[in-house]
């Protein structure tokens, strides 16, 4: 009977997380509760977001085989990916009390690797007046040729691979066509430009009746598009003036 006693008591302590040596805290293994990604299968050139929920003192996550992305006290957060060209797999470790566990994932890279696809294709600014200047930009992979067309029309022909500029000048709102050809393909991805009109606000005349060969002041106002050199729209911008006529008749 004594040594069955002896043997409960030794199990609450365990169970109470206190060892026989000293009373210290039994501190627990680390564990991994979540280790998931925002996606698990991406096109070319497309990042994900890791997220993780440990009970650990530090955890790190490493894309394998060796490039280590965060190492941290966080128990719970995420980070987001460099984008991602083939199946990538990531592997996140716990560590307590000089113990460690791990986890792996892997993310699947859709399509054949040489497929052509278009990265981006982006404009320095989406806003401008008639006739101002506009740089279209792009990332291509994989691509035999590349043109800019405007509808069915090219603008720009054979452009420049796998980045490049062209500068447009829109009289009207336009929206412009990248068309990259290659295996897989032909891929395309679009960019509007809008063109802001003036707009005239005011047109008097003081004053509005006269004699013959008396003069007039002619007044007016306009409002114009400022220019834009970023993705926000352009805000009005306005011009007013005024002049003497001397009307014959």
């Amino acid at each position: 009977m004594a040594r069955v006693r002896i043997v409960l008591a030794w199990a609450l302590l365990v169970a109470g997380g206190v060892s026989c040596g000293g009373g210290d805290e039994v501190i627990p293994a680390p564990r991994i509760l979540e280790f998931l990604s925002s996606e698990r299968a991406v096109s070319r050139g497309r990042p994900v977001t890791l997220s993780w929920l440990v009970e650990a003192e530090r955890v790190t996550v490493v894309q394998l085989p060796a490039t280590l992305l965060i190492d941290t006290t966080e128990l719970q957060g995420n980070l987001r990916t460099e984008p991602i060209f083939g199946n990538e797999t990531f592997e996140i470790t716990a560590f307590r009390d000089g113990r460690q566990v791990s986890k792996r994932l892997t993310v699947t890279f859709l399509g054949s690797e040489a497929d052509v696809e278009i990265l981006s294709f982006d404009a320095n600014t989406e806003v401008v007046s008639p006739g101002e200047d506009v740089v279209l930009s792009w990332r291509i992979v994989n691509a035999s040729g590349a043109n800019i067309l405007v509808g069915e029309t090219p603008v720009a022909s054979g452009i420049e691979l796998p980045n490049g500029t062209v500068t447009v000048n829109p009289t009207e709102t336009t929206e412009y066509t990248l068309e990259a050809q290659g295996e897989g393909g032909p891929v395309q991805r679009t960019q509007t430009i809008n063109v802001r009109r003036p707009q005239v606000l005011l047109f008097d005349a003081d004053p509005r009746r006269i004699r013959l060969g008396r003069s007039v002041t002619l007044s007016w106002s306009v409002a114009l598009a400022a220019r834009s050199r970023s993705k926000r729209s352009a805000a009005p911008a306005y011009s007013r003036a005024a002049t003497r006529a001397a009307p014959s008749r």
